[in-house]
């Protein structure tokens, strides 16, 4: 026995310290090598959560959401919105945060609330430089909103504005959705935080490629659209404890997102959601042989609205959203939960829903404001804006000078002026709908119709849009299509319209300033040119926007204004005869006719049988008296 111990201890005294160390720091340094080599093949994603779009600029980068879905291959994307890389002093920076109906769906870029309520705020505060950035994305919930703030918080934010709880059984990582992690918020907190390293994606794409061979779990397999895509668990029973599991995780999420906001000293709005209660039935009622209480509650709204009870009717109709089992529209807990949060925190609440019912029959929601069963048509989007304006002007301090004196009609119709949005923008919208309500949950998928049957295509704006939702084409590409179409058939306000949405989504884009500026001065429609010119030289100065600016300035008799840019023209292409032409006409005008004779002359140098010049030449010797 003493020999056994003997030899026991002379072993391990027969490796040093560091050897055992190096055992325990193995796995780690292969980990480690594993991520080095991974990054050295550039194997995964880098998902940075903003991009540059100019040296200046930045926007949320379009993969950002591959964070959250893993299983798509064509995520969906924010508005775009771009801000500053370095922020001005006097500007004020508000972050939109939400689902689809917060990104403006089905109306997305330009019809979304957060647009109009950026016009609204840059009428009434004109000193303020506005700069709103909606990160809203379709299908995601309160875990994209809590993974993205970190990097909100360090653009230095003035306020957020927050509009979401609709997403939260089915939305990217909720516990109905294809794409759960499951339901523990420290587990997918803690996953959202691997999944940054090459390492752990590997892991995943090794795992999701055994499940797709054995359980077959790809969502890409499955046809249709997002919505019925991203549902794994269809049924949630009210108050069953995967509804508490949502609520719960919902709360915890909101609540820190308030927190860490507050630590930062950034103000919050809180919002609550809305949705169709009076003309959305239940869509468990798509499901075949099931008895439930949703349909019964919704049949007793619809009996009691026909006969005038509204009152009761809205309880009616409250229970059915309630009771439906497939659970895409937030159940009446989620605005609680919002409302005490408001409360416990002392933030600003904008009431949505409450909103919504003040413009509708009996203070029933329905089609009137709503395109299917929880996104705002255009007219309630508006009313979106103009709420959360209304609580930013009672409530958020703007240090810049307001147009107090400024009335709620005048603003109404200085926005509405200023809102750009485009018949293929609505027809874009109308057959998104379409599509949508002809897949799961609004229908069965054995019922639904064929192409013809629910697209008409009349003109070319309807075949351009269908185009674009083939993603045969870009969103800049078909409202340029669209456009060029106009300008053939001389429809030029329809022309600027669809040109001016561009040049407000890509403001920094040159080249559309050109498309606009040319299209209309080919027509010789001067005036409406102009202040394409304009803008496009205050973005960058050429020969060709300094040379049109000239000309109609010389025409509107401006003429010392017309020289400087004739001048700024002239040295950006020195042999342009039409300049020279205009800048000696300009110099005769002002009777320099020494400066107008040495222009002309250098004109008729390059093309020396230009007939005007010729006869411009003769009337400048005549006046010379030579």
């Amino acid at each position: 026995m003493n020999k056994i111990k003997k030899d026991k201890k002379s072993f391990e005294n027969s490796y040093p310290q560091w050897f055992y160390l190096v055992l325990i720091l193995l796995p780690f340094l292969f980990v480690i090598l594993l991520e080095i080599s991974l990054r050295v093949i550039n194997y995964g994603d880098d998902i940075p959560q903003w991009i540059s779009v100019t040296e200046d600029k930045l926007t949320l980068n379009p993969l950002v959401a591959k964070r959250y879905f893993s299983n798509l291959k064509d995520v969906p994307g924010s508005d775009q919105d771009y801000f500053l890389k370095n922020k001005k002093p006097a500007s004020y920076r508000i972050f939109v945060l939400g689902g689809s109906s917060a990104a403006g769906f089905p109306f997305i870029p330009n019809g979304s609330f957060s647009r109009y309520l950026k016009k609204r705020l840059e009428i009434y505060y004109p000193e303020t430089y506005f700069e709103i950035v909606n990160v809203s994305m379709s299908a995601v919930n309160s875990y994209t909103l809590l993974d993205l703030l970190p990097g909100i918080l360090e653009q230095q934010p003035d306020l957020i504005l927050i509009y979401a709880g609709h997403n939260e059984y089915y939305g990217a990582l909720g516990i109905g959705s294809m794409e759960s992690l499951g339901t523990s918020r420290f587990v997918v907190k803690l996953l959202l935080k691997l999944q940054h390293f090459r390492t752990f994606q590997l892991i995943r794409n090794v795992i999701r490629a055994i499940l797709e061979i054995t359980v077959n779990n790809n969502i890409e397999d499955k046809a249709g659209t997002l919505m019925s895509k991203i549902v794994k668990d269809k049924f949630i029973k009210y108050k069953s404890d995967s509804y508490y599991e949502g609520l719960d995780q919902f709360k915890n999420n909101l609540e820190e997102i308030i927190e860490l906001s507050k630590e930062k000293n950034v103000n919050i709005i809180l919002s609550t959601v809305t949705s169709n209660r009076k003309d959305q039935k239940p869509f468990i009622t798509t499901e075949v042989g099931i008895e439930n209480d949703a349909q019964k509650y919704f049949n007793l709204g619809q009996n009691e609205f026909a006969n005038g009870n509204f009152e009761k009717a809205g309880e009616y109709f409250n229970y059915a959203k309630d009771y439906d089992e497939i659970r895409f529209r937030a159940p009446e807990d989620i605005n609680n939960i919002i409302i005490r949060l408001k409360l416990k925190y002392n933030l600003n609440l904008v009431n949505i829903d409450s909103v919504f019912k003040s413009k509708s029959r009996g203070r029933i929601i329905g089609n009137n404001l709503m395109t299917d069963h929880l996104h705002p048509t255009l007219n309630g989007y508006k009313l979106m804006a103009k709420a959360f304006f209304e609580n930013i002007k009672n409530n958020i301090p703007i240090k810049e000078k307001s147009n107090v004196n400024l009335s709620l009609d005048k603003l109404d119709s200085l926005n509405e002026k200023n809102f750009l949005f485009s018949e293929f923008d609505s027809v874009v919208a109308d057959f998104t709908i379409k599509s949508l309500k002809n897949d799961w949950p609004f229908i069965r998928k054995e019922n639904k119709k064929a192409f013809d049957e629910i697209f008409s295509l009349n003109n070319f704006v309807d075949s351009i849009a269908m185009d674009f939702l083939n993603k045969k084409y870009s969103w800049e590409l078909a409202h340029r299509k669209v456009a060029e179409r106009y300008l053939q058939i001389k429809d030029f306000k329809n022309f600027k319209t669809n040109m001016d949405i561009i040049i407000e989504e890509y403001p920094w884009i040159v080249k559309f300033y050109d498309i606009a500026a040319e299209g209309l001065l080919i027509n010789s429609l001067y005036d409406d040119a102009f202040p394409y010119l304009i803008k496009r030289y205050n973005l960058e100065k050429d020969a060709y926007s300094s040379k049109w600016i000239g000309i109609i300035l010389l025409s509107k008799n401006k003429t010392d204004e017309a020289i400087n840019y004739l001048i700024t023209s002239l040295n950006y292409y020195s042999s342009d005869v039409q300049v020279l032409y205009n800048l000696a006409g300009a110099y005769s005008i002002k009777r320099n006719y020494k400066k107008a004779l040495e222009t002309i002359t250098k004109c008729l140098k390059i093309k020396s049988n230009f007939a005007p010049a010729l006869r411009l030449k003769s009337q400048l010797l005549k006046a010379m008296g030579s």
